[in-house]
This record gives C-alpha cells, structure tokens and sequence, in this order.
C-alpha cells in the first residue's frame, strides 16, 4: 500500500504540475505564431514541409482524437496530404509533455531515441502516402486558400500579450480538468502495478513469449485502445519497473496514442477505406519497427 500511495503522490504530483505549465506555453506560444506557421506549411513542398508538420505536431499537445478536426482544416485550406499526414502521425505520440516525462522516467537515451524515431516515421508516411497518390482517397476537396495572412496579423496584434497569457491559462485550466480523470486513471493502474502485482508474474509473461513476438502483440493490442501518451506513461513506467521489456511497453503506446477505433471513426469522415486502412497499417507498423527497436538496443537504455 506504501509503494502503491507513494507512487500515485511522487507521479501525480509530477504529471500534473508538467501538464498545466507546458499546456500553458504551447497555448500561449500557439496564439502567437500559429497562424503564420499554417500559412507556411501551405506554400512549403513536400519533403521540407513535413519536417515543418513534424515540428509543429511535436509543439501541439492533441491525442489522436482531437488531432483529427486540425487535420481537416489543414486539408481543407489547401495543406498536402502527406504534410497533414505528418502532423497527424506525430501529434499525439510527441508533445514537450511526452518527452520531459520519457526523459524523467527512462533515460536521455529512450527520450531521445524515441523522439527522433518517432518524427522520422511521421515524415515518412506523410511522404509515402502522398507520393502513392493517396489524396484521391480524401472525401472532401482539397481547395487553395484565401490569402488572410494580413488580416490575421491584424487581428493577432490587436490582442495585448497579457489578454493572451490570460486566455491561455484559463485555457489550460479547462484542459486539465478534462484530462485529469485520464491521469487519475492511469496513475491508479500504474499504482496498483507498481505496488500489488508480484514481480514473478510480470517476468512469467516476458519468459512464455518471445519478446519479438510480444512487440508485434502489443501493438495490435494498442491499435484499437484510445489513450493519451501523458496518461499511459505512469502504467508503462510501472510494467518496466517490474520486469516488462521495453520493445513490447514502446510498441503498445504507440499503437494505442497513434490510433484508436475513436480516431478511425473520426477519420472515416475524411477517408476513404483505402486511404484510412493504409494509414492504420503504417501506425501498426511503425510501432512494430520501433518496438523491434528498443528490443535490440535494450542494452542502451
């Protein structure tokens, strides 16, 4: 019970305090050059424009959910689909949040090495997809945007900086409080894992099955699983904790924050069966391949 307390306490603690201020800055920092970074990626090629997506993904605290209404309108101003693709790929599995928790609680090496897997895979699905001619797969039409640049730069400096700070704290606020019930339940099976369940049993499981074998598992598990990367890690930290691989633990979380049956439902409204089975396979597959990753360098981390 000790450990199990200690656990919700010390990581709570921890996950919420990062949740509110980091969410405050993104939202904050989001007001000020969000709209100019959209217009970019609009008259930016692709190759560098997903580099561009991937960043912005990086910097935008969605699940793969609430990914989903920003991916519209991207496509719908006029954005590639490979570009949009990119963006929607990294979203949810990288925001500053994400990797302040992986480097807290497994090391720069797994931080580092998952942020820059993971981008590297969204800009290459984004490419992939796009240059297979995937944007005839879109059910709605892909229109050039009307040039607002000057109108929203006008409207952005009209806002005193200190309105903005408000609007974002209030902002941040409302998104914790609807997170927080996600948090509180992954840190309650995270607790219970690091404190109630023996050692042996978790070692069992990782000795009866091949760990190869448990990536590629775990990521069809977590494929059709709607979580939040933020709220996941504290259950993925105690798995590891007792004896769980890290390969089929990475695996899992990006086949559960990449995609979910939510998410298919969502872009369904936007794909088209082969665009959107395609897509489901590349999310499967790239936690299968960085899965596979963590398993052969387990040794780093």
């Amino acid at each position: 019970m000790n450990q199990f307390l200690h656990f919700i306490l010390k990581e709570g603690s921890i996950i919420i305090g990062l949740y509110y201020t980091i969410t405050f800055i993104v939202l904050l920092l989001n007001q000020i050059t969000q709209s100019n970074f959209q217009n970019k990626l609009k008259s930016t090629k692709l190759g560098w424009g997903n580099v561009l997506a991937a960043c912005f993904g990086a910097i935008t605290p969605f699940c793969s959910c609430t990914a989903v209404p920003m991916l519209e309108g991207m496509l719908k101003s006029g954005i590639r689909l490979g570009i949009a693709l990119t963006f929607l790929v990294a979203s949810p599995l990288v925001n500053e949040i994400v990797v302040i928790l992986l480097f807290r609680l497994f090391g720069l090496y797994y931080a580092l090495s998952f942020v820059l897997l993971t981008i590297s895979f969204a800009i290459f699905i984004g490419i992939i997809l796009d240059k297979l001619g995937f944007a005839k797969h879109l059910r709605i039409s892909q229109t050039k945007a009307v040039d607002i640049v000057g109108f929203v730069a006008t409207q952005e400096e009209a806002i005193p900086f200190a309105a903005k700070a408000k609007i974002s704290a209030i902002l941040s606020w409302h998104e914790l409080k609807k997170t927080l019930p996600y948090i509180c339940i992954g840190l309650i099976i995270g607790g219970s894992i690091y404190g109630f369940i023996p050692e042996k049993f978790i070692l069992d499981i990782g000795q009866t099955i091949n760990p190869n074998i448990q990536v590629v598992l775990f990521a069809v598990i977590g494929a059709p699983l709607y979580f939040n990367m933020i709220t996941a890690l504290p259950v993925a930290f105690a798995l590891i904790q007792k004896g769980m691989l890290i390969g089929p633990i990475t695996a899992f979380l990006l086949g559960g924050a990449g995609t979910s049956i939510a998410e298919m439902i969502l872009l369904s409204k936007i794909f088209k069966p082969r665009l959107l089975i395609s897509f489901i396979i590349c999310i499967i597959v790239t936690a299968i391949i960085i899965g596979l990753f963590f398993n052969l360098f387990s040794f780093i981390i």
